[in-house]
């Protein structure tokens, strides 16, 4: 470069070039939400993306990457001017209906979830916990992830049981055996 011309600066050129090759395996597929009219298939019930496409919430359970809606904003707390030159709280956003999962595992979603559901029937998850956006962001999909994982497992249904009448008998036992025990312990009365 002839002297008195400006240019990059190399080390800004490097990281142009590394940040090209770049990937992210969940979050390579994300698009901009898309309206319904544009969607192949605009009807109530959801059926999940084919096995490449979509992203993988749970075993089993994927969803479409335009029903994610994540945006950034400026978050709070400690950071210095970084909070308040730079967006980088991640906001998730995602329907309800569009995780594909049963009626129950929805309920127990809904229980786990708690007020990050709006009125809206809408599942509002925040990640704030680093200064970079692509980390928020990758901290709302494992959330997520976590969520419907844990909602997706069928608890167990508890069984009434009582004991036995052996272990009655062997608790009742071993109580009046340690009943004896401590009686003959004591000082004999005739000593007072």
């Amino acid at each position: 470069m002839p002297a008195g011309q400006w240019g990059p600066p190399r080390l800004f050129t490097r990281k142009i070039e590394r940040a090209k090759y770049l990937q992210f395996p969940a979050l390579h597929a994300m698009a901009p939400p898309m309206d319904d009219e544009k969607r192949e298939n605009p009807t109530p019930e959801r059926t999940p993306p084919p096995q490449g496409t979509g992203v993988n919430l749970a075993h089993g359970v994927r969803v479409h990457a335009q029903d994610l809606q994540i945006s950034f904003v400026r978050s709070s707390g400690p950071g210095g001017q970084n909070v308040n030159k730079r967006s980088t709280k991640a906001q998730l956003r995602i329907a309800l209906a569009a995780i594909p999962i049963s009626d129950r595992a929805m309920a127990r979603l809904r229980r786990l979830s708690g007020s990050s559901v709006t009125a809206d029937d809408e599942l509002i998850i925040e990640a704030d916990e680093t200064r970079s956006q692509s980390r928020n962001k990758k901290a709302c999909i494992d959330r997520l992830s976590e969520l419907v994982a844990r909602a997706v497992i069928e608890p167990k249904q508890r069984k009434k049981t009582k004991p036995s009448k052996g272990a009655i008998r062997r608790r009742l036992e071993a109580k009046s055996q340690n009943a004896e025990k401590k009686r003959r312990r004591r000082p004999p009365k005739d000593h007072e």
